[in-house]
């Protein structure tokens, strides 16, 4: 069974943002794009490393899933994945 990852307060707050934005559309497009994401994110733990490395971090355990758009920066640490953030794929929050 897949886990969800550890999800920083940081990365709830971005997510927080983008689901409002989304809804103001449609509640229905922000419920999805948010039950797709958490499938995601749980299928970060089968082989974390097949995603590419971050290149502003520039560190072996440092990883981007990459979602509609998103970057979603990931650590691999000894025991969970913490998801960090997640932004739009032109703007960064470690630039």
């Amino acid at each position: 069974m897949q886990q969800i990852p550890y999800l920083s307060k940081e990365f709830l707050s971005q997510l927080d943002a983008i689901l409002d934005f989304y809804s103001k559309d449609s509640v229905e497009a922000a419920w999805t794009f948010y039950c797709e994401l958490l499938e995601r994110l749980k299928s970060i733990s089968y082989m974390p490393y097949r995603f590419r490395k971050n290149k502003t971090i520039n560190r072996e355990d440092t990883r981007d899933l990459i979602f509609k758009g998103y970057v979603v920066v990931f650590r691999i640490e000894q025991d969970q994945i913490k998801i960090l953030a997640i932004y739009k794929h032109n703007l960064t929050p470690y630039s």
